[in-house]
């Protein structure tokens, strides 16, 4: 019993009770066109990749990525300034510059970042995406709020929940009805006993519920998922567990799993993971990745050694190990595109390690002195440039803040701040500029010694703001 089927063919042979032979025939090329289609599906769905667990590097400013198992280590993105939340999609990453209140986006493989994709926060922490928005926490005095935009960055309301005094917002979650939001400084009393509390906000921004759980202690991350609310508690080093309608189990909320240092938290439909960064029990500093399974907590960490101090946390649905195909790159956010928006590149400093120097910043026509350094950039068209210096400096753990050192708090552990300490702007000109530099800021103010972090942005006559470039260099007696 054979066929034949080819450009010289134009019939087949068929015996027996399958009917005629063109009938027989058109059976075999639909069972062909079948296991071709099959074959083609399942080599589409060989190639889609794994799932990634995606990381802030608070201290190096960087965006991380490595496989579910922990292996493959891959830096992003550099350039972030402080980043402390992170969420992704799919499609995007999205991060909070806590240094500058600004959020970040990138597509999911990393490429085509944007520091400032959207602007104009104050001191942004938590962040969660969720249907065609992005929210976000603005934990800092001057908004208190949570913000809100599409994710192609329109739309921006930098106040679309206002917080009341204290409730600082400070980790996002959010499902397909609600956003839940943790208020490390709003103390609810109840009785005698007192304690921090987590919001549960319509995503529509109505039917706030600031109290919706009560007598958790100084919390911080949180994730949700069709079950229940998770929470980190850095007052317990805890991880806690909530029903998803806020209520406890059997009269108090359930521990999941000692966490030690947890900050960012992220769910996936079998394990928990979180970020560890903050030194405990007067001790050690932790910086490390841990996981546990949902079903019984058992923990373990999963990436070790950190130099950059991982803060949030996000983990995706599967998507290419290249990444799916992104469309248009992020843009510079809201408002109207000029034709040709500014660039920066070729950021360089002629010297890593300079003495400090009295002489005023110019513009220089030739690279010269021994005292100083030459920071040199190309810019595509005229445009205001802005130099922010930026440095890591000693401070103290107050909960999950790092704050000035104090009296009070001298005795509490140590840990770093970002602080900007000086900005500049000149007007540039197309093609090639130099700045000499020798370490004044102004007429009265130079940087102090230690390591710094320059960004250099333009801002053409249109008022878009370019890419930021980075570069780091050391100041020294």
């Amino acid at each position: 019993m054979s066929a034949i089927v080819g450009r010289t063919a134009r019939t087949c042979t068929a015996p027996g009770p399958l009917g005629g032979r063109r009938a027989y025939c058109r059976r075999i090329m639909t069972l062909y066109a079948v296991l071709v289609g099959l074959l083609l599906a399942s080599a589409v769905w060989a190639a889609a990749g794994e799932a990634y667990i995606y990381w802030t590097g608070n201290l190096n400013n960087t965006i991380e990525r490595a496989n579910l198992d922990g292996s493959g280590v891959t830096p992003l993105i550099q350039g972030a300034a402080a980043p402390h939340g992170i969420a992704v999609n799919g499609t995007y990453i999205f991060w909070a510059n806590s240094g500058d209140g600004d959020i970040g986006r990138a597509n999911i493989d990393g490429s085509a970042p944007n520091q400032q994709f959207i602007t104009g926060g104050d001191t942004v922490n938590g962040i969660a995406v969720e249907g065609q928005y992005v929210y976000w926490a603005n934990q800092g005095n001057g908004l208190r709020s949570i913000g809100r935009a599409k994710l192609d960055g329109t739309e921006v309301n930098q106040h679309f929940i206002t917080l009341p005094e204290k409730a600082n917002p400070y980790g996002v979650a959010a499902d397909t009805n609600y956003l839940y939001v943790t208020l490390p400084y709003y103390e609810v009393c109840e009785g005698f006993v007192c304690g921090r509390s987590i919001a549960r906000i319509g995503l529509d921004g109505n039917n706030a519920n600031l109290t919706f759980i009560t007598k958790t202690g100084f919390t911080g991350g949180i994730a949700v998922n069709n079950e229940s609310i998770f929470w980190n508690d850095s007052t317990s080093q805890e991880i806690n567990r909530s029903n998803l309608d806020g209520s406890s189990h059997n009269g108090s909320f359930q521990r999941a799993l000692s966490a030690k240092g947890a900050g960012g938290i992220a769910l996936d439909s079998n394990y928990i993971y979180w970020a560890a960064s903050s030194p405990y029990e007067g001790c050690c500093a932790l910086s490390n990745i841990g996981r546990a399974t949902l079903q019984d907590y058992n923990a373990g960490s999963l990436i070790n050694d950190f130099s950059g101090e991982p803060w949030g946390i996000a983990v995706d649905a599967l998507t290419s190990k290249t990444g799916p195909s992104p469309g248009p790159s992020p843009g510079p956010g809201p408002g109207p595109s000029p034709t040709v928006l500014p660039t920066v590149t070729n950021a360089s400093s002629l010297h890593l390690t300079w003495r400090e120097g009295n002489q005023l910043a110019t513009f220089a026509k030739k690279v010269r002195p021994p005292v100083g350094t030459t920071f040199s950039f190309t810019l595509n068209e005229q445009a205001k440039v802005s130099l922010a210096f930026i440095q890591q400096v000693s401070g103290r753990k107050v909960g999950r803040n790092c704050v000035a050192q104090t009296g009070k708090n001298r005795r509490r552990r140590s840990c770093k701040r970002t602080l900007t300490q000086g900005t500049m702007s000149f007007t540039g000109h197309s093609g090639v500029n130099k700045v000499l530099f020798q370490g004044r800021v102004s007429s009265t103010r130079k940087l102090p010694l230690g390591r710094y972090t320059l960004y250099v942005t333009a801002t053409n006559a249109a008022g878009q703001r370019s890419q930021r470039q980075s570069l780091t260099f050391t100041i020294v007696k």
